[in-house]
């Protein structure tokens, strides 16, 4: 038996989906379609849409814990992590956190994006 198929018989991938739900909780919104470009040249700069095929089952060819981490780092949009702290995830290679003080959001970037492209679509939703 192939060592993959070993480790997806000794996880709980099947009945455990808490992580997908943590992953998804708070959200606010998503980006559809997620392409981002470039505001000066126009070129895609990330397209997170490319990773819809790892909505579908494991293939046995790869391993089922990276397909399953990678399932959830796709998983992008605007979330509230709690009341008045907000992330954007999944628009970039990192994330990015916002907090909101009683002036108003903080555009105050807590972790900084790996391009700053990106960052103009955390003000698209006017949170």
């Amino acid at each position: 038996m192939p060592a993959d198929a070993k480790e997806t018989q000794c996880l709980p991938f099947s009945d455990d989906r808490k992580d997908f739900e943590d992953a998804s909780r708070g959200l606010v919104a998503t980006l559809k379609p997620c392409v981002i470009k470039s505001s000066t040249t126009g070129r895609v700069v990330w397209d997170n849409d490319q990773y819809e095929f790892l909505q579908r089952e494991c293939p046995p060819t790869a391993n089922p814990s990276l397909w399953r981490q990678s399932q959830l780092c796709s998983i992008q949009g605007l979330f509230e992590v709690c009341p008045g702290i907000y992330q954007v995830r999944g628009f970039d290679i990192s994330n990015m956190t916002l907090v909101e003080a009683k002036t108003g959001l903080l555009k105050t970037v807590v972790d900084k994006y790996g391009t700053m492209i990106a960052f103009p679509l955390s003000t698209r939703y006017n949170c």
